[in-house]
This record gives structure tokens, C-alpha cells and sequence, in this order.
């Protein structure tokens, strides 16, 4: 907790590198940071630390073996489990494309506590498009760890939910990974629809692409929200 705590003030401190990543990519907005616990990692962590804190950081993978930090230069989300237990962290570098997480195999839903209040249910294939929806004020969302990275934590949050919308990217993995989820939530009795997010400039392929690019041509957020309410329908 902590540690989290304390990647979250970086996020807003000095060095605006993650905010300035986040502003650019459209999910900014203080609401969202704060309700997926987003952070920034910029290597000042190991500068705070006790010397009895070093030892556990390395043993799940928050630190490496020299001391530093595994999520330098990212943005980070954290990861509970359904009893609100941390399990993990995804990081997104603000330079390049890395997509990072601790070691071991997935555990823990983001966002799962959208079940408890909505019976439909937004599937994105990751993170930060499932906080891109959440910025434009859509929260029953929960984003997958990629296109399959759909797990047991993930049917479980899902137990109850009724109805399931799979927002993928629009390339041949994101199609082919819906079409292969969809027949697995359908079997479980689940009413499954594929919302495709369409080409509207040359390099949209996901929903953190659509968003950038509706609010780029102007969009206020009500304007966003109502263009993915009418894909939805």
C-alpha cells in the first residue's frame, strides 16, 4: 500500500512525465487517476525506503535484484484481488511501448467492483482503454491482460453478470480473441456482443485510439460518451 501511495504522488509531483504520457493519451482526468490508484515511477522509491523494506519489494518483483525499480519510467496501475488483497501491477513505459507486470501468472481484476453494481459488462483487452471508457464516464468496464489474457479471476468477477460487451482492438488478434471468448462466456450463459470500434483516422485499432482521436476533432466528453453508446447499440 505504501508503495503504491507513494507512486501515486510522484504521479502528481515535479517530474510530469506520467501526467503529461496520461494528459496525451486522453485519460488525464483526476477522477480516473484516482480511482484506479494510478502511478508514476520515475526511480526515487529506492531513495525512501528502510533497509528492512528492500528484501520483500524484491521478493515480488517491485524492486530487481540490483536494488532497482522494476517499473522504471512507467505509468502504473495497481491490481487487487476480490477481497481488496494487492497481487499485482501493470506498467505502461511513457517512452516506447512496454507493457510490464510483476512475475507470476495474473491475478486479481482491475475495476472488479463494476460487477457488484452493473449487470452488463465492458471487456476491454487492456488497461489503459478500459480507463479511456472510464474517463468519458462509462464505468462498468474491466479490461483484460490482453487478448488472452482473459482468467479464472475473470470469470469469477463475472459470475453474476448477465449480459457482456467485448470491446478488443479492431485488428485480426482482437477479432479472433472475442470470437473465441465470446464462446466461452456464452457457454456459461451469458449474452455476449462484439463492439467494433471503427477506423475513423489511419491507425485506430483500440479505444484509447477512438477516444484520442474524437476528442482531437473537438468532442466534449458527453459528445464521446453518446459516439460509444451508439457503437454499444
Amino acid at each position: 500500500t505504501g508503495v503504491v501511495e507513494y507512486y501515486q504522488k510522484t504521479l502528481g509531483g515535479p517530474d510530469a512525465k506520467g501526467l503529461l504520457y496520461l494528459r496525451h493519451r486522453c485519460i488525464g482526468d483526476p477522477e480516473t487517476l484516482k480511482h484506479f490508484s494510478v502511478g508514476y515511477v520515475n526511480g526515487t522509491l529506492k531513495n525512501v525506503l528502510s533497509a528492512s523494506a528492500v528484501d520483500p519489494l524484491k521478493k515480488i518483483g517491485i524492486l530487481n535484484e540490483k536494488g532497482n525499480e522494476f517499473f522504471y519510467g512507467c505509468v502504473v496501475v495497481p491490481i487487487y484481488t476480490a477481497e481488496a488483497t494487492f497481487c499485482g501491477m501493470y506498467g505502461r513505459s511513457v517512452e516506447g511501448s512496454r507493457h510490464l507486470y510483476l512475475p507470476g501468472p495474473h491475478r486479481g481484476v482491475v475495476n472488479a467492483r463494476s460487477t457488484e453494481v452493473y449487470d452488463e459488462i465492458i471487456l476491454t483487452e487492456a488497461i489503459l482503454d478500459a480507463l479511456s471508457l472510464y474517463s468519458i464516464g462509462i464505468k462498468n468496464v474491466i479490461p483484460c491482460y490482453g487478448t488472452g489474457g482473459f482468467t479464472a479471476d475473470h470469470a469469477a468477477a463475472l459470475r453474476k453478470t448477465r449480459r457482456v460487451f467485448l470491446a478488443f482492438d479492431n485488428d485480426e488478434a482482437g477479432e479472433n480473441a472475442s470470437r473465441k471468448l465470446a464462446q466461452t462466456l456464452s457457454a456459461d450463459g451469458k449474452e455476449c456482443h462484439r463492439v467494433n470500434i471503427p477506423s475513423l483516422d489511419a491507425g485506430i485499432k483500440d479505444l484509447n485510439d477512438y477516444v484520442k482521436v474524437l476528442r482531437g476533432q473537438g468532442l466534449s466528453t458527453p459528445d464521446i460518451k453518446s459516439a460509444f453508446d451508439e457503437l454499444m447499440k
